[in-house]
């Protein structure tokens, strides 16, 4: 796995831009992304299609059948 720093170098050696200039695209791309996710609406919530054991009482939770 790619840290963040091998990353790095891998950007300026293949798009040959300097290190502030990248620093300054990360900071947008950032900018942009919190922008983006705060208009986003909250997911709706999914039923589970799972059948749940209520019955069983010996438990201390519910259990999937």
């Amino acid at each position: 796995m790619m840290n963040i720093y091998s990353i790095d170098d891998f950007i300026l050696k293949n798009i040959h831009c300097n290190k502030l200039d990248l620093v300054h695209i990360q900071r947008m791309i950032e900018q942009f992304l919190q922008t983006y996710l705060q208009d986003l609406p909250p997911p709706k919530r999914r039923r589970c299609l799972a059948p749940i054991d209520t019955i069983n009482k010996t438990s201390k939770s519910p259990r999937v059948k």
